[in-house]
């Protein structure tokens, strides 16, 4: 029998199991299924911790969820064909739903198709090899007693997320500032960003995260924000007073901020960044198979697919049923 290893525990890792668990229980024969999840539960960055940095076994927190939040995309746009938010919640609810009733219905979904058997909790991949063309050595750590395995799988599913490793790029004068730099991943309370002394706040990036942050803060605590876009692209909405858009910031000096239209502005606190995130898991010996998952079935390695890029790797084998044969 194949073995299929799936790195990672988030939605795009739950939908590939509930694919296998579909395709069981229509009488097919399927892979022993086996998924690393690093966190004690399945969810991914649906889960909520009030910690940020690492955690109680020296893992890096990779949870960017904060007290508050809400889905800032419709919940339409995130609805199973198999498993309708109707079917979970039993009546009409908003589009636009709180991080928690999406991990709910995350987990309804993930009940429904019993996913959890496929699950190794509170477990962390080290390191993946190939071996040959056709097999992958995962060398891996039971977080709770410490020990080290390593077993041999067919197929490798790297479902380890998108949104783990925050960027924060290099900013002139950035060392001078004497509050506090922090990104986003590690907003957990709005609180936060309070201010003794009453100084506005630079929020660096105006996508819709950065949005939310901006209009949370003038909910929660009532202080100005500044909210810094470096792009052309600018979404349209109508800010209240606290709130004041300004241009890409070019340079810090102590407390002084320049953006590139030449604006200054003095006395600043907490410059917070709102950049992209970065994918930084790599499989040793095959990085290049990373960048760009479409060649896989060019390359000699055709068994490793992944979900952590923007490109949707063909995993169309799944959902047919053209399960790869040995």
């Amino acid at each position: 029998m194949s073995r299929v290893a799936i790195i990672g525990g988030g939605p795009c890792a739950m939908s590939a199991m509930v694919a296998f668990s579909k395709a069981e229980l229509e009488g097919e024969a399927i892979p022993e299924i086996v998924c690393f999840e690093k966190q004690a539960k399945l969810g991914g960055q649906w889960n909520f911790t009030w910690h940020s940095g690492v955690d109680e076994h020296g893992v890096p927190i990779s949870n960017s969820m904060y007290e508050g939040l809400f889905s800032n995309s419709p919940k339409e746009l995130k609805e199973f064909y198999d498993y309708t938010f109707d079917e979970h919640f039993g009546k009409a609810i908003p589009s636009y739903i709180r991080r928690e009733s999406v991990l709910e219905y995350l987990m309804g979904r993930a009940a429904k198709y019993n996913i959890d058997r496929f699950v190794k909790s509170s477990t962390l991949v080290r390191d993946v090899k190939s071996l040959n063309k056709d097999q992958f050595k995962v060398n891996y750590e039971d977080l709770v007693t410490n020990e080290i395995n390593e077993e041999i799988f067919d197929y490798i599913i790297v479902a380890s997320g998108r949104f783990t490793t925050p960027n924060i790029p290099q900013l002139p004068g950035i060392e001078t500032f004497p509050g506090r730099v922090f990104h986003s991943h590690e907003l957990r309370r709005m609180d936060e960003l309070r201010s003794g002394d009453n100084l506005p706040i630079l929020l660096i990036g105006s996508g819709l995260s950065g949005i939310d942050i901006a209009l949370s803060q003038h909910k929660y605590i009532g202080g100005k924000t500044l909210l810094s876009n470096r792009g052309s692209i600018k979404i349209p909405i109508n800010y209240p007073n606290t709130v004041q858009p300004v241009s890409e910031l070019i340079n810090i000096s102590g407390r002084q901020c320049t953006f590139k239209d030449g604006s200054k502005h003095e006395d600043l606190n907490y410059p917070t960044d709102k950049f992209d995130h970065m994918s930084d898991y790599q499989l040793q010996n095959f990085k290049n198979l990373v960048a760009d998952p479409l060649t896989y079935r060019e390359h000699q390695f055709t068994s490793v697919f992944t979900g952590t890029t923007g490109k949707a790797p063909k995993l169309s084998w799944m959902e047919d049923k053209e399960m790869p044969k040995k």
